[in-house]
């Protein structure tokens, strides 16, 4: 007969249950990006730049905190969506909405335990993620910008 602790499932390790928290309540966690960047907005006038895509990303983020091997920039080429790109809101509204995301997954992360490691790693594909959508803003509005490392993995669409 076996003990019951050799019965026992594992423990899953903290940065598991970050990756398995992104990617299984990734709904819920873009309902809540939405809140935070509209606000009191309507949000059909607020039209975020990564709206349409923000779930996807979540997703994608929680995939590569899973896999230790995956490189930073690895996400946006698997991200699904509709990357609105706005010229009027320009490089400082994607940054805002990129910096509104990051304080939500932070929260996401320290309420799943992850340690230190963990929410830089968090970071570091952010950080990736974020400068491939600002080169891909700049490629796509002003003449000159060189084309982004990595492709999108979406569809672009260019807005007012």
């Amino acid at each position: 007969m076996r003990s019951s602790a050799a019965q026992a499932p594992a423990e899953p390790s903290r940065d598991a249950s970050l990756a398995r928290r992104l990617v299984r309540q990734s709904e819920p966690l873009a309902s809540a990006w939405r809140r935070d960047h509209c606000g009191d907005r309507d949000p059909l006038l607020a039209l975020p730049q990564l709206d349409n895509l923000v779930e996807s990303l979540i997703e994608e983020l929680g995939r590569s905190l899973d896999n230790p091997a995956d490189l930073p920039a690895a996400p946006w080429g698997r991200i699904s969506g509709v990357f609105r790109i706005s010229a009027a809101q320009g490089a400082t509204g994607l940054c805002w909405e990129f910096s509104v995301l990051r304080a939500l997954l932070s929260e996401a992360a320290q309420d799943a335990g992850a340690d230190a490691t963990e929410v830089r790693r968090l970071h570091t594909f952010l950080d990736a993620i974020q400068h491939q959508a600002l080169a891909l803003q700049a490629y796509r509005i002003e003449p000159g910008s060189p084309r982004p490392a990595v492709a999108f993995g979406g569809v672009v669409v260019e807005a007012a």
